[in-house]
């Protein structure tokens, strides 16, 4: 059987949040995966590779590249992805150290001024 690819598995997640959330917040999700994977793909990771390669730094990649963002949508934005890597770690696709990303989350994202 072939491995789960960081496509597939970007698709299968947000029909599941689709599912579970409402219109406006899967439109976002969606929208965050998508600037996920051009920040995947600007660090030569390409998304038809399994699920299982994904590093943990994408996180971190994704964290810099947000910071043209608001606060609000580099929030929302790493709350998608995080979740995304939850999500691989729920259905064994991959195996992320998952209190280190949600550590993100928890700091301030910058600083005021």
């Amino acid at each position: 059987m072939m491995d789960t690819t960081i496509t597939s598995a970007t698709y299968a997640y947000l029909v599941a949040v689709q599912a579970s959330r409402s219109a406006n917040t899967a439109k976002a999700y969606r929208q965050a995966l998508q600037a996920f994977s051009q920040v995947l793909a600007e660090h030569d990771l390409d998304t038809r590779s399994p699920a299982a390669v994904l590093p943990e730094d994408g996180i971190a990649w994704f964290a810099d590249a947000l910071k043209a963002y608001a606060p609000a949508t580099e929030h929302l934005y790493l709350s998608a992805v995080i979740g995304f890597y939850e999500y691989l770690s729920s259905e064994g696709l991959a195996e992320p150290d998952l209190p280190r990303p949600r550590q993100l989350l928890k700091r301030p994202s910058r600083r005021p001024g």
